[in-house]
């Protein structure tokens, strides 16, 4: 069907009688015999080739003058037409294959065919529809039927890919954190794809030249192939080593911030470092000595067997938020202070999985206990310490109840990092939570990133005394206070001669919370806190004092957040060791109203002596007061004492403005007011709860009342067409300030030295503004305006 006839038909013997010449003609029945064939004038006549129907042809002859007409010389030749057998497309197999490799079976669903191969830039082999790759490059898998003497086939095209030999690689180049390490790979094809190994993890990375490099190595070990869906042949090993301390020396020389550190052998890290990553390995020992810090841009990795231990007060800093990036398992040791068998230590765990009976594993297991919002709940020495959640140990079995003796825990395991959320909490409740990391955590930052804390954190200090006897009694005096104003103290231990009178925690909290350490915090409403990375810190405060020294036992003046502060911490004592301290802060963003960030109510639960300044009727161990300060200012003070006797007042430390400014304490029962700058006041109490005894000032009243009152009313402040006017009509006047209630200061005028001031274009817009006057007898007094 549709091919070329195999012969030619007619005959060689021409046609008898007639006159010659003699000519020949065609017919064919394709139209009944009626029209001659162009071009068929012989004796014979080869049929055309693409005939699709069997044809008969016959051949005509006529002379040159007796037949005119042609006739049928010579009977029929027919040519039969067999039709072409049909064949279905090839399926299966693939599209291509590797040399040396087999295709899966290509398949065709017409019988009695045979497999063939073409080959075009490559070669193959073929055997039952399964192709077998030879040489590279482009084939034709063919089937073909045949019916008779025809045959029809189906193709379909094959490409053979080859085997690509391993990539050759150079030496890489010395990791850093900024952009790893880089390697030069050679003897690959034009362009493709290869396969990163590295033990773990393949990653594909195009290409499009014979040489490719590769960038972003961290130190491990790297395998690289070409990948075209072939055999896939590895190079070499590939080893990018981070900075390795091993046998006293480093692989690069000193590391950078920006290195990835391999301890290989034992070390000490005795200055503050920073590091890209940390690895320990081959059975090292490192250790951070205490008061230093190890700051890491990504991950520790410590290796079984080898050892990273962290010394009491050193830190470590993470810059990755990355929670569960640190492998293997760290030391971290924590010393409480001195503590006697029945004291009850707070802690809180800085590493995943620790156990509360691993961190005293000495304690009556019996004492170890959370606290549920409402009292204290039983644990059992294998509960797992949640992170950010407070615990109470008591101290081990067998020290001493009357001497302090160090204590010291170990938390091993993983360390925390990261952002970390606490159990859900109710409102209006206390809870003992604690600093997750292996670092201090910022108590302002703490504060100040939870809306649902009240604002005020207490610390427990262990300085009262256990009571033997039927159960043992401590006194809430023990707990220290912070909050955004400062922090109190506790000092020495209340109560009568007989019981020790030395002191363990005297200092008042700095705003930083150590590593380990438990407190309680208020809950406002139902919900979550959080700690985050950017809440830790590490290092030095400015006296050079760890700021994860704290435990609890910070160093004094401690850098913190940068709000203008100005304070006063007065002690209430005793001489038999009764100590109570309160705070009162002129501090940004506080105000003279209650706020739960500035104000710290006592918890007055120590059966001694309580000590507090008084505001809307609430009892404040610390109390926030706004800006700016006036020396008119006056802050009531009340105390409680199951001691009848002498006590005294007296200024333990002050800052900012109030190193420089008088302070005093008024005795409204004697009538005395008494300078706390130039000596402590000692006073006589009965037992009982005063509350409008003692008065805080800052003016000696040496004006009497009514030159007070006087001068209140001789003084007027008015704002009109945007200009301030001041006029003091008894006494000249020195300075003026103008503050806006934020605490920025808008205008100052020293030395005035006139009774009217106008002050014209004030920079401010139309708000509520501060004015600070002082005139030249010394007296101060703030006055609020509406500028406008």
């Amino acid at each position: 069907y549709g091919g070329t006839p195999a012969t030619t038909i007619g005959s060689t013997t021409d046609a008898s009688g007639g006159d010659a010449p003699i000519t020949y003609s065609w017919r064919s029945s394709a139209d009944g015999y009626t029209a001659d064939v162009a071009g068929a004038t012989l004796s014979t006549y080869t049929p055309p080739a693409g005939l699709t129907a069997t044809t008969s042809y016959r051949r005509y002859a006529k002379d040159g003058s007796c037949s005119t007409t042609a006739a049928v010389s010579i009977g029929s030749w027919t040519v039969t037409v067999n039709p072409l057998p049909t064949v279905n497309p090839i399926t299966g197999g693939a599209t291509s294959t590797c040399v040396g490799s087999l295709t899966p079976a290509f398949t065709n669903t017409t019988p009695g065919g045979t497999w063939s191969i073409v080959d075009g830039t490559g070669s193959a082999t073929v055997n039952a529809g399964v192709v077998t790759g030879v040489t590279a490059g482009n084939v034709t898998v063919v089937y073909a039927v045949t019916s008779g003497s025809c045959s029809s086939t189906a193709t379909i095209p094959l490409i053979i890919n080859p085997n690509h030999p391993a990539p050759t690689a150079a030496t890489p180049s010395r990791p850093t954190c900024s952009a790893g390490a880089s390697v030069e790979l050679s003897g690959l094809p034009a362009s493709g794809n290869l396969l990163q190994n590295d033990g773990t993890t393949i990653t594909t990375i195009a290409f499009t030249s014979s040489t490719h490099t590769v960038t972003g190595l961290v130190p491990g070990t790297y395998r690289f192939a070409v990948d075209n869906g072939c055999t896939i042949t590895y190079s070499a090993p590939v080893v990018v080593v981070a900075n390795t301390y091993s046998g006293g020396t480093w692989t690069y020389g000193a590391p950078t911030s920006d290195d990835y550190i391999d301890f290989a052998s034992d070390y000490t890290v005795a200055a503050d470092v920073t590091y890209c990553s940390v690895r320990v390995s081959n059975n090292a020992i490192v250790t951070v000595d205490g008061k230093k810090t190890l700051t890491v841009t990504n991950g520790v990795h410590v290796v079984a067997g080898s050892q990273l231990i962290f010394e009491d007060s050193s830190s470590l800093m993470q810059t990755t938020t990355n929670k569960t990036i640190n492998t293997g398992t760290i030391k971290y040791k924590r010393k409480s202070t001195k503590i006697r068998q029945a004291d009850y230590v707070y802690w809180s765990t800085p590493v995943y999985n620790m156990t509360l009976g691993a961190v005293s594993p000495l304690t009556d297991p019996t004492k170890m206990y959370a606290h549920n919002g409402s009292g204290w709940i039983y644990k059992p020495g294998s509960t797992i310490m949640v992170e950010g959640k407070g615990y109470i140990i008591r101290g081990p079995e067998g020290t001493s109840n009357t001497v302090r003796n160090d204590f010291e825990a170990t938390f091993t395991g993983t360390p925390i990092n990261g952002s970390i959320t606490s159990e859900v909490m109710t409102g209006n409740k206390f809870y003992l939570i604690g600093n997750p990391y292996p670092s201090a955590l910022s108590a302002d930052e703490l504060i100040s990133n939870n809306s649902n804390l009240t604002g005020t954190l207490y610390f427990w200090t262990h300085n009262v005394p256990v009571v033997l006897g039927g159960a043992y009694q401590y006194g809430a005096d023990d707990y220290a206070v912070y909050n955004l104003s400062g922090g109190t103290g506790v000092g020495t231990p209340a109560g009568s001669g007989t019981i020790p009178s030395s002191g363990n925690n005297n200092s008042a909290p700095t705003g930083f919370i150590g590593a380990g350490q438990g407190f309680f915090a208020g809950i406002k409403t139902t919900g979550t806190i959080s700690f985050t990375n950017d809440m830790r810190t590490g290092g030095l405060d400015i006296n050079g004092l760890p700021l994860n020294g704290q435990f609890y036992k910070p160093g004094k003046n401690s850098k913190g957040t940068l709000l203008e502060k100005h304070r006063i911490w007065l002690n209430m004592t005793n001489t038999e060791g009764a100590f109570k301290q309160l705070l009162v802060a002129y501090v940004q963003g506080a105000s003279n109203a209650y706020d739960d960030r500035y104000d710290g109510e006592s918890f007055d639960a120590n059966k001694y002596v309580d000590f507090y300044s008084i505001n809307e009727n609430t009892k404040l161990a610390i109390q926030g007061r706004g800006l700016p300060f006036a020396d008119t200012d006056t802050v009531p003070l009340g105390y409680r004492s199951a001691i009848a006797g002498d006590f005294t007042i007296s200024i333990n430390n002050v800052d900012g403005n109030m190193t420089t400014q008088k302070i005093y304490i008024e005795d409204k029962s004697t009538g005395k007011i008494h300078d706390l700058t130039e000596s402590n006041y000692t006073f006589t109490t009965a037992i009982g709860t005063f509350t409008d005894r003692l008065v805080l000032r800052y003016t000696n009243k040496s004006l009497g009342t009514g030159d007070f009152e006087n001068i209140e009313k001789g003084i007027t402040v008015s704002v009109k067409d945007k200009a301030v006017k001041v006029v003091s009509s008894n006494e000249a006047i020195q300075d003026v300030t103008i503050f806006d209630v934020a605490g920025k200061l808008l205008y100052t005028k020293k030395k005035a030295g006139t009774s009217e001031l106008v002050i014209s274009n004030l920079q401010s817009s139309n708000q509520v503004l501060l004015v600070d006057i002082t005139l030249e007898n010394g007296y101060k007094t703030t006055r609020k305006i509406i500028f406008q």
